[in-house]
């Protein structure tokens, strides 16, 4: 089964993650926006940049590992 896929605000409406700048996704600075990630590509690059985690939604997003359980940082 294939991942979804989104885009960088697709994720921060779903995770709770508001990312600041776009310097830990790859690609053209133009493209970070329109190109989508899978889950795992989103919070890899979110471990890479700034972003801002108002809520425990964020937080839960973030230090989750795949097997849902918690990693510590």
């Amino acid at each position: 089964m294939a991942q979804e896929r989104k885009t960088i605000k697709e994720w921060e409406l779903e995770s709770g993650v508001k990312v600041k700048d776009v310097k830990g996704f790859w690609g053209k600075k133009n493209e970070k926006y329109t190109n989508t990630y899978t889950k795992e590509q989103f919070r890899r690059a979110c471990r890479r940049t700034n972003i801002v985690i108002k809520t425990q939604k964020g937080l839960d997003f973030i230090n989750k590992n795949q097997e849902g359980k918690y990693e510590q940082i």
